[in-house]
């Protein structure tokens, strides 16, 4: 498996994950790059006498005019419990904000927080944690715009 970046894009994690669930499905070896780079190739070998079934997940972050949050890393027994996505229009010679509240139902904790910044121009806003986060029951994280 290889992956390569688009321009502007830096890798934050790479999941290999096995489909297979009786342990004969194989072994990831990082051949190059992976954290921190722009590319990653892994190579995967096999169990004597058997095939393999992986899912290849690759996280990153745009290195250019975006002002994003992470908070953990995902993996791949997670599930997504909230999504949002919320546009502001500026005010003149002002900010805007908005915060995002999530509260766990029974059951559920949360293990990563991930604010994208979909603006790539440097316009965006600035993403805080209020309060809560990874090993908790609830997450605040308020966004600022840029002064308009």
């Amino acid at each position: 498996f290889s992956y390569q970046c688009r321009e502007g894009e830096e890798i934050t994690a790479v999941l290999a994950k096995d489909l297979l669930d009786d342990d004969t499905g194989g072994t990831p070896q990082l051949v190059s790059g992976g954290v921190g780079e722009q590319h990653v190739s892994i190579r995967i070998t096999s169990e004597i006498h058997h095939g393999f079934h992986f899912q290849f997940i690759v996280y990153g972050k745009r290195t250019t005019g975006r002002h994003s949050l992470t908070l953990g890393t995902p993996t791949s027994e997670d599930v997504v419990l909230y999504k949002e996505q919320s546009h502001k229009g500026r005010r003149y010679l002002g900010t805007v904000s908005h915060t995002f509240l999530y509260q766990c139902q029974m059951g559920e904790e949360i293990t990563a927080v991930l604010v994208e910044d979909l603006l790539d121009d440097d316009t965006g806003g600035y993403p805080q944690l209020v309060s809560g986060g990874v090993g908790e029951h609830q997450v605040s994280i308020k966004i600022t715009s840029q002064q308009g």
